[in-house]
């Protein structure tokens, strides 16, 4: 099958034989896709500073089985600038994508979503709040979206002024369940998560670990590098 040149994001690349490359490619028609850029890594092939990390471009291939064979790329999109914290967190997104998301399978709402992050990221918005609009896009688009705006053992609705237990993959409680796995979030940080309004550090900090916990249960015991390269990148800034 041939694919013409439509819109897709290289989420993670790698060398491949004397010349060419391995890329994992975020289509916007036909979602996750790995592919085979043969020859990219000669000398004077035109193209090859094309193969960016959250930079926009159509892409074409050939297709039989899993793994196809680049045909056609052409950039066509003003490339974003991402530097330091706002390319770390692009290495944290591209990672979770590929930890979770299953090849072949279109998913054109996340694929809007990933570029307004890229875009939000590239206009140096607060990274935190970017990566937690991002993270409830993408748990949604698995199947997996959190509830945030109710309690689910009375079905009222969430009170900014009142303190919840959040069971994860179930959803807010008003009333703690002895020797189940909750923690306390406030009924602020839920509605702020929700509505994308995160204004104090208290809030910040409990839907940091609300995402985290949703996610790391579907990663299960697998580790998120770009986490750690993260932390190590913090730490080294701090540092100068």
């Amino acid at each position: 099958m041939r694919v013409p040149l439509h819109p897709c994001f290289i989420l993670h690349q790698r060398d491949y034989r004397e010349t060419s490359k391995l890329l994992e490619v975020f289509s916007s028609e036909h979602g996750r896709i790995s592919l085979v850029a043969r020859g990219v890594r000669r000398k004077g092939f035109r193209d090859r500073y094309l193969l960016q990390i959250g930079r926009k471009l159509d892409i074409a291939w050939s297709i039989r089985g899993e793994m196809g064979t680049m045909t056609d790329i052409e950039a066509g999109y003003h490339p974003f600038e991402l530097h330091g914290r706002w390319l770390m967190s692009v290495f944290y997104i591209n990672e979770l994508m590929l930890r979770l998301l299953h090849r072949h399978e279109a998913h054109p709402q996340l694929f809007a979503a990933y570029e307004r992050t890229l875009e939000s990221l590239h206009a140096r918005e607060n990274e935190e709040h970017v990566l937690r609009r991002f993270e409830l896009d993408f748990l949604k688009t698995l199947g997996y979206g959190l509830i945030l705006d109710h309690a689910v053992d009375t079905g009222r609705s969430v009170n900014p002024e009142c303190d919840y237990y959040y069971r994860i993959n179930y959803g807010p409680l008003e009333r703690d369940i002895p020797g189940e796995q909750l923690f306390p979030v406030s009924g602020a940080t839920l509605i702020g998560l929700e509505r994308g309004k995160l204004e104090t550090a208290k809030t910040m900090r409990q839907a940091k670990q609300i995402m985290r916990k949703a996610i790391n249960s579907h990663l299960g015991n697998k580790l998120l590098l770009s986490r750690e390269m993260y932390q190590a990148y913090l730490g080294i800034s701090s540092a100068k």
